[in-house]
């Protein structure tokens, strides 16, 4: 419980000085002040001493984040932005993402041509270029651009956005030429270089958009999937399947759990998830955010294994706060929010859901209840930062979800099989993607019959920051509550497992068959 308590503090404090509220320092003042006359003439020093450590604490969280908060008139190679062309040298220290007409990736510049040499400088560029000749991570490059500075637009600070990344220009379209090719992480650069016949072998395999999707949701390629099925994802609420977060991860920890308990037993179960995790990190190329969404499911499962009661929710939160010890401004990465959050649902509230849905529907599998159990908790965490981030909420995203989700880990087991296939013999890819196509595309016709549903994408611009974390302070306090109530007894499940699975069956069924007809019909 003090470990919580800290970590909670720490937390609290970065979030504080992320928010930037005005008050914050009379109030932390006031704050140490009212500890150390509590601690004077408290009863219990112990306690008195424990709340003082966690407002420290939180102080001092305020002072690391103000250490890393980018100056607000960044020096370096943002000098040259609104100016003439400059020709730069420096390095691809990201992934490019590929688009249609364009490819997109930062440059970390180390130097600058002043007409009589190199001259050293500092920062990084976001550089728009032609769709080819295709650049990688890790090349090394001498451009020719003229830089401008990221717009500071009323709805979305995108200056902000990339300062956060380090990226203080922006560089379109500017004449590139690549002098090598050996820079980057070594390991990083094996391991994109390793999926690239998986990749290729998604697009000889599948129609599209079904190849695209497949692409975003195994490889992290969610730049190749067309805009309007981007916007069915959104619309319906769903659009975090296709992206590489924690909640992704926090989905495939629990459905492993799930499949895994009964044959292989809780333990090894638990084991069997963490390694699927590293894989599917380091399958989906393993950057920054897709480790840190990794690192909050290994924790996780880490403390169910150990299976001290508390465990989990203290490790989960402990993890946060050492993420946001090592770079303070993690705390504004959205991946890192939804990450958080949607494995703190999953932590308080899983184990409550699988309950209640178990007193409600008895007939239904355990596999499937405890599915939808993970589905519902991360959901409801991460909805009010979806709403904040996205400006948008969406009413039929649970009902989505709950319909969703479940294929989902065939989703992902069917593109891998199609990938692996596909690398080794291109017929045998195109075979297995005919079963592969089902998964996919059925996640395709729900998000698109999701966006269409009355309330399917409600504008809530107006949500404050204050608002979002208000709301997730309320659930959080509701789920901590609940989860902390008297168990009541527990609805017997049916005593026929028979029937159960055939109403599942029958239900999952019934889903494919409206999927098919309408399919017939368009």
């Amino acid at each position: 419980m003090i470990l919580f308590a800290l970590a909670t503090a720490w937390l609290i404090g970065i979030a504080a000085a992320a928010l930037d509220l005005t008050p914050l320092w009379p109030l932390l003042t006031m704050a140490g002040l009212g500890a150390c006359l509590g601690f004077v003439i408290a009863r219990d020093r112990r306690r008195a001493l424990w709340v003082a450590a966690c407002l420290a604490l939180a102080l001092v969280a305020v002072l690391r984040y103000e250490g890393e908060k980018p100056p607000a008139n960044p020096g370096g190679i943002a000098a040259f932005n609104e100016g003439a062309a400059v020709t730069l040298r420096g390095e691809i220290t990201d992934e490019p993402e590929q688009r249609e007409r364009s490819q997109r990736f930062t440059v970390r510049v180390d130097a600058y041509e002043d007409g009589d040499g190199w001259v050293a400088i500092e920062g990084s560029v976001l550089v728009t270029a032609r769709p080819f000749p295709r650049f990688e991570y890790g090349d090394k490059l001498e451009l020719q651009a003229r830089l401008e500075t990221p717009p500071d637009d009323a709805g979305f600070d995108y200056r902000e956005y990339l300062a956060r990344q380090g990226v203080v220009s922006l560089a379109l379209f500017p004449q590139i030429e690549r002098s090598g090719s050996d820079g980057g992480d070594f390991l990083r650069r094996a391991l994109i270089e390793a999926r690239r016949p998986f990749d290729d072998a998604l697009v000889r395999s599948l129609p599209e958009p079904e190849a695209s999707l497949a692409r975003g949701i195994l490889l992290g390629q969610r730049a190749s999937i067309p805009a309007s099925v981007t916007d069915d994802f959104n619309r319906a609420g769903i659009s975090h399947l296709i992206a590489i977060s924690g909640w992704n991860v926090t989905l495939i920890a629990g459905f492993a759990v799930s499949l895994l308990r009964w044959p292989l037993g809780r333990r090894q179960a638990v084991v069997a998830a963490m390694a699927l995790i590293l894989l599917y990190a380091a399958f989906v190329g393993g950057g920054p955010a897709v480790w840190r969404a990794a690192l909050m499911g290994e924790v996780m499962l880490g403390a169910v294994l150990v299976g001290r009661p508390g465990s989990a929710l203290t490790a989960v939160t402990l993890a946060g706060a050492l993420l946001t010890l090592f770079n303070p401004l993690t705390i504004q990465d959205v991946s890192f929010q939804l990450s958080f959050c949607a494995t703190l649902g999953l932590v308080i509230s899983e184990k409550r859901a699988e309950e209640t849905l178990q007193g409600l529907a008895s007939w239904l599998p355990n596999v499937l209840t405890q599915s939808l159990a993970v589905t519902i908790a991360a959901s409801i965490a991460v909805m009010p930062l979806i709403a904040l981030h996205f400006g948008r909420v969406s009413f039929v995203a649970l009902l989505s979800n709950l319909v969703a989700v479940p294929a989902f880990p065939f989703v992902i087991a069917a593109s891998f099989i199609t990938a692996l296939a596909g690398a080794v013999s291109a017929e045998l890819g195109r075979l297995i993607g005919e079963v592969a196509y089902l998964p996919l595309a059925y996640l395709v016709w729900l998000a698109r019959v999701g966006s269409s549903l009355p309330g399917a994408s409600v504008s809530v611009a107006s949500l404050s920051v204050i608002d979002g974390f208000t709301v997730l302070g309320v659930l959080a306090a509701g789920a901590f509550t609940l989860r902390h109530l008297p168990r009541g007894e527990r609805a017997e499940p049916s005593r026929s497992p028979r029937l159960r699975w055939t109403l599942a069956a029958a239900g999952v069924l019934g889903l494919m068959a409206v999927f098919a007809w309408s399919q017939t019909l368009s």
